[in-house]
């Protein structure tokens, strides 16, 4: 024990790691920050969010940098992966209602990952490298590489897919960014609707509509299962060869 703690070499450590994870450690420690100098005001803040129009209203004292500032939480989201995007979209339903909330939501989510997909595209996997973690890049990488549009859809719009890396990915791939485009269009509709869903109406939904969000993701499993062997099968080579 002893020995190995001997033989840690702090230099190299702290040189390892990403630049993501730096970003999310001075994220949190700023939160933390935050968090104790104002520590008197949060019962007051959290006796707000208890009420959606009130929220509203607190919101709508900043007039238009609310959704401003909002979308620009997302885009980061898309870029970094330092905050939880899912909780962000229901955010955004819940204030902004369905229709706002889902276009806020889902036309920034494209937008980020267009640019992430870029940055790939031009910068290669030396920035991506210091973005997001080389192991999940090739693990990924090789999963995806020679898949069209219909994987990306799929890699969007369902949870066994690292949501926060596949922009990185396609953009290391050949696929061109016009086709990318047309997934990102459509593997992100799904989630956007939900989450969005979920944020203005919770469990206010109607009947219908509930069968026909169980409905819609139903087909969306059966299609899957399509192209699920051919997925299982690539993962199992890259995990052997790794």
């Amino acid at each position: 024990m002893f020995k190995k703690i001997k033989n840690f070499k702090t230099k190299e450590y702290f040189q390892n790691i990403s630049t993501s994870t730096w970003v999310k450690i001075l994220i949190g420690f700023v939160l933390i920050l935050i968090i104790a100098a104002n520590w008197a005001k949060i019962g007051d803040l959290l006796e707000i969010v208890k009420d959606r129009e009130a929220i509203i209203e607190t919101i709508g004292n900043y007039g238009a940098l609310g959704p401003v500032l909002l979308a620009f939480a997302i885009f980061l989201q898309v870029v970094i992966a330092a905050i939880p995007g899912h909780l962000l979209m229901f955010a955004s339903g819940y204030l902004y209602g369905f229709t706002n909330g889902f276009m806020l939501t889902w036309i920034t989510t494209v937008i980020a990952s267009q640019v992430t997909f870029l940055i790939a595209r031009k910068a290669g996997k030396p920035l991506v490298y210091r973005l997001v973690s080389k192991e999940a890049i090739d693990k990924w990488n090789k999963v995806a590489d020679k898949q069209g549009i219909v994987f990306f859809i799929f890699s969007f719009s369902l949870p066994i897919f690292p949501v926060d890396i596949m922009s990185y990915v396609a953009g290391l791939t050949s696929l061109s960014a016009r086709r990318y485009l047309v997934a990102n269009l459509i593997g992100h509709l799904p989630v956007a609707i939900l989450m969005s869903l979920a944020g203005a109406y919770g469990l206010e939904l109607s009947i219908g509509s509930t069968i026909a969000i169980v409905l819609f993701g139903i087909v969306i499993f059966i299609l899957w299962l399509r192209y699920q062997n051919n997925i299982e099968k690539k993962l199992v080579v890259t995990q052997g060869g790794a």
